[in-house]
């Protein structure tokens, strides 16, 4: 029996000394943290309304490849099968016929439930911004007000976020040459079509002007915009009240930041 023993023990040890053959390892702690967030921001759900289940996993994975690594949806087959999705099947080629699939109704459907979902009144900001492009076949590459002082076609792109959450909801390319004043049209447009509740508008100086003011209370709009520094009666007003601005009752603390304020109502 000790002899027996001792051959087996001896078996034992020669087999852990073997090097253990592996057949696969799939990285999850990426996928772990970015689910958690698609299931409690509700999008996993609104993708799958808006496109359909199977093209709805195709997209939030694509998703996540762009979160963490950045880079062209061409390559992304590698690092999605490294995390366990490659039965998804994003190859070049699929991800091509997948964004060609994504039509304007498709995307809008997508904006109009997920705007609904996080839209239920309160403040949005919205704002558009450019990126300049050397590109030449992108039909909304135009000339416009480049805020860089590049001398280089642009594309706008529109943004409506939701505050205090700052979760976008909507966002939309449109020509590099139209401006802060002419999108607004547009803007408030989109927001009927995707029956998006009324909320208090919120834009940069670029939206100040009297027809815009006038096209957001004839929508029922309420808004905060801040006059630019060149008008006259704004010159006029700050003046008036001046030498009474700096007084305790005026004190406003925003987040830390002491600065004063007065209410002034004025009426056209």
């Amino acid at each position: 029996g000790y002899y027996r023993t001792r051959e087996k023990m001896q078996k034992l040890s020669t087999d852990a000394k073997q090097p253990k053959e592996v057949s696969a390892t799939t990285f999850v702690g990426e996928t772990l943290v970015l689910d958690e967030v698609s299931v409690k921001t509700g999008v996993s759900c609104v993708l799958a309304e808006s496109f359909g289940e199977g093209d709805a996993k195709k997209i939030l994975a694509l998703a996540y490849y762009q979160i963490c690594r950045g880079k062209a949806l061409s390559n992304a087959e590698d690092w999605l099968d490294q995390r366990g999705l490659g039965e998804l099947n994003l190859s070049s080629q699929r991800v091509s016929e997948l964004l060609d699939r994504l039509k304007d109704d498709k995307r809008n459907t997508f904006f109009k439930f997920w705007a609904q979902k996080h839209a239920q009144g309160g403040n949005h900001l919205f704002d558009l911004t450019s990126v300049s492009t050397y590109g030449k076949r992108n039909p909304y590459a135009e000339y416009g007000y480049n805020r860089d002082r590049e001398s280089l076609e642009q594309i706008n792109l529109a943004l409506l976020t939701s505050c205090p959450s700052g979760i976008p909801l909507w966002y939309e390319m449109l020509p590099g040459s139209m401006s802060d004043k002419v999108v607004l049209d547009h803007v408030l447009s989109m927001m009927k079509k995707m029956e998006v509740p009324k909320f208090t508008f919120v834009g940069d100086r670029g939206f100040y002007s009297e027809r815009n003011l006038q096209l957001l209370s004839d929508n029922g709009y309420k808004f905060t915009i801040p006059v630019p520094s060149n008008i006259v009666w704004q010159k006029k007003l700050i003046a008036e009240h001046r030498d009474t601005l700096v007084h305790p009752d005026n004190l406003l603390d925003d987040r830390g930041s002491i600065m004063y304020g007065k209410t002034v109502y004025k009426t056209t």
